[in-house]
């Protein structure tokens, strides 16, 4: 009994990698493979998509002038900034062919976005959104707050966004996403570790890749993913998933095709 108290102790307060040789010493087992649960992946990557392209469009057109007659697609600006810094910015996205996002493709619906820009490239942004489908679904980010943006990194954390759906972004998980280059393409890095008594979980994100030539799937970067539950046996399942160029709503975790499911369902 005192050698399963010391070790839940550590699961809440030691990260993962230091319980995988307790396991083995303890009598417990590690699961690996593509029967863990990768929806807290796939929330983390289409939530990260839908802000870092809202924010974006945002930002462009705040920056585009002091005028709310702007030429970006799919903004208008209902508040323009005449010089900075600026607490009353605010612009309204509408979703349309003209902007698909990342992850799920064309969308519909709007977006108010309000925030205070220190400058043109620099704020504090808060986005609400209202009617906003993806693809065939209902968008999973209901509203954000304190999303920061900096030279187009967008930077947030999980207690921060409100999401619809079965599940949620834990609140102590930190993510980016940063325009990489690409036309409407974005690089997500991230993690998030999450304690429930003796039951620990955590995920890593990393350069985590979207492409508008794919709307199924993120084309380059990994995640893995670690959880821990007991006390009778110390049980691990860790599970690394890979993503490839192919455009066909799958990645490859542990070896093993699996498709993706980014509608928190």
């Amino acid at each position: 009994m005192r050698t399963i108290l010391v070790i839940a102790s550590v699961l809440k307060r030691s990260a993962l990698a230091v319980l995988l040789p307790v396991a083995l010493v303890w009598g417990g087992c590690i699961n690996t493979g593509s029967s863990v649960n990768l929806k807290p992946v796939e929330l983390a990557i289409t939530s990260a998509a839908s802000l870092g392209l809202v924010s974006t469009i945002a930002m462009n057109a705040i920056a585009s002038g002091s005028s709310t007659n702007v030429s970006v697609p799919c903004a208008q600006v209902t508040q323009a900034c005449t010089n900075f810094p600026c607490s009353s910015g605010a612009v309204t996205v509408t979703l349309g062919s003209a902007c698909p996002i990342p992850i799920g493709g064309v969308g519909s619906g709007s977006i108010t976005v309000t925030g205070n820009w220190t400058s043109s490239t620099d704020a504090t942004l808060s986005e609400t959104f209202t009617n906003v489908k993806v693809g065939v679904g209902d968008s999973v980010v209901v509203s954000a707050t304190d999303l920061s943006v900096s030279s187009g990194t967008v930077s947030f954390t999980g207690q921060n966004v409100q999401v619809r759906g079965a599940s949620a972004l834990v609140a102590q998980s930190t993510w980016t996403v940063a325009p990489n280059g690409s036309d409407g393409g974005f690089t997500i890095n991230g993690s998030n570790q999450d304690v429930a008594g003796i039951s620990t979980s955590q995920i890593t994100v990393s350069n985590v890749t979207l492409d508008s030539s794919c709307t199924e799937n993120p084309i380059a970067g990994s995640a893995t993913i670690q959880s821990t539950s007991g006390p009778a046996d110390l049980n691990i399942t860790q599970a690394n998933v890979t993503f490839g160029p192919a455009c066909n709503g799958q990645a490859d975790v542990d070896g093993a095709s699996v498709k993706l499911d980014f509608s928190n369902s």
